[in-house]
C-alpha cells in the first residue's frame, strides 16, 4: 500500500500495536481482509480506484478498532511479555503452565487470567498458534514429512497436529504446502 493518508494510518497503528496484533477471526478486519484477498484472488477489481476504496475501508477497520479501545500492546508488563517471548523461542519444546507462571512470578490462575487479558488468548493458544506458524513456514521451506514438521514443531501427535493446523489455519498441513504461490507470502502469522 502506498499513498500519504494509507502511510499515515498504517503508521498510526504499528506506534499503538506494533508489529503484531492479534483479531478474532470473525473480526470485522478479518473478514474485510479475506474479501479482499478473494476478490483480489478472483481479478474482481475494476481499476486502481477500486483497489485504493476497499483497501482503505480496510484500513480504516484498524482505525475504528483502536478508537473503540480494542487493544494496544504498549502496556504489556514485562513479566508477560518474557512468558510471550520464551513461548516464541521454545515453541517446540514440552512447556508446562507452572514453568511460564513462574517465569512471570505469579500463580498460574493470575497468570491464565492476565495473558489472556493482555494478548486475547490463553497461554496454550497463544503457543498452538506459535506452533502453527513455525509450522507453516517448515511445510512451506522445506519437504519434510508432515509428521516430521508435527514433531519439530513441539506437537507430539501428528494427527493432533492435522486438526489444530486445520483449525487455525482452513486448510490441512498438506493442502497448506499444495497451494503455495507466488502472491502468498513465505510465513503466516497469527498473531
Amino acid at each position: 500500500m502506498s499513498g500519504i493518508q494509507a502511510s499515515s494510518l498504517w503508521k498510526e497503528w504499528i506506534e499503538a500495536e506494533g508489529p503484531v496484533s492479534d483479531f478474532r477471526p470473525d473480526s470485522e478486519t478479518v473478514t474485510k481482509l479475506m474479501l479482499l484477498y478473494r476478490a483480489a484472488a478472483d481479478g474482481a477489481f475494476q481499476d486502481m480506484w477500486d483497489v485504493s476504496a476497499r483497501l482503505y475501508e480496510w484500513l480504516l477497520t484498524l482505525s475504528k478498532r483502536r478508537a473503540e479501545g480494542k487493544g494496544s500492546r504498549r502496556d504489556i508488563p514485562k513479566p508477560y511479555a518474557l512468558a510471550a517471548a520464551w513461548m516464541a523461542d521454545r515453541y517446540a519444546e514440552d512447556l508446562s503452565l507452572g514453568e511460564l507462571a513462574d517465569l512471570a512470578g505469579v500463580t498460574k490462575h493470575h497468570f491464565c487470567k492476565k495473558f489472556n487479558e493482555y494478548y486475547r488468548a490463553s497461554p496454550i493458544q497463544y503457543l498452538r498458534r506459535k506452533r502453527v506458524e513455525a509450522a507453516a513456514r517448515l511445510l512451506r521451506q522445506s519437504r519434510l514429512p508432515i509428521e516430521t514438521v508435527a514433531e519439530r514443531c513441539g506437537f507430539a501427535d501428528a494427527s493432533y497436529f492435522g486438526k489444530v493446523f486445520h483449525r487455525y489455519v482452513g486448510v490441512s498441513p498438506s493442502a497448506y504446502r499444495a497451494n503455495r504461490t507466488p502472491d502468498v507470502g513465505e510465513t503466516l502469522k497469527l498473531l
